[in-house]
């Protein structure tokens, strides 16, 4: 086919396009010429309602509440295991009382009173470059006396009588516990 009867075609088919395209509209749904019956012009057309609510609306305090039954789960869970097992029964220390690890391993018989139910903190032992050395504290408050629970005082009673070191807590040798050792401990 040359380019002469492509473009005869084409025309063609536009001019049937167009004419169908003008029919459907004067002839179509909500057409001027469908609405050309003699006796829907001459009445009246009829109005429709629309029906509207209404609602006063005034400010005041919401209070809704929502009571639901069910299971909270946790978005993440965390399993403790420890290298001892067994139960913590109490925690025997009064609140504000505070004794540091250093103090502790410094700690001797001598600074144990278990008839005044009080021990008494006046030196710390420091581990630089992982050598073991007593040291006095930094400050009065540093040296102070804190009570002992009763409840822990026939442990220590039984402890003190059994012990061959002048160390509360000391290391296996008798001596003063070293980092490594109360890390492990």
């Amino acid at each position: 086919m040359n380019k002469r009867k492509k473009w005869i075609v084409t025309a063609v088919i536009l001019v049937v396009f167009c004419a169908v395209l003008g029919v459907y509209r004067h002839f179509g749904p909500g057409s001027s010429a469908s609405d050309a019956d003699p006796a829907a012009v001459s009445a009246p057309r009829k109005k429709s309602v629309l029906n509207v609510n209404g609602l006063v609306v005034r400010p005041q305090s919401l209070a809704d509440g929502i009571t639901m039954v069910g299971n909270l789960l946790p978005d993440e869970e965390v399993d403790l295991s420890f290298e001892t097992s067994g139960k913590i029964v109490e925690i025997n220390f009064k609140e504000g009382s505070i004794v540091r690890k250093g103090e502790l391993l410094a700690l001797k018989w001598e600074d144990v009173d278990l008839v005044g139910e009080r021990l008494t903190v006046n030196k710390a032992v420091a581990f630089p470059n992982n050598s073991v050395s007593i040291k006095t504290p930094k400050t009065k408050a540093g040296t102070r006396t804190v009570p002992i629970p009763k409840k822990i005082i026939p442990l220590l009673q039984k402890a003190k009588d059994g012990a061959e070191s002048d160390y509360v807590c000391p290391s296996v040798k008798g001596e003063i516990m070293t980092h490594t050792a109360y890390n492990v401990a």
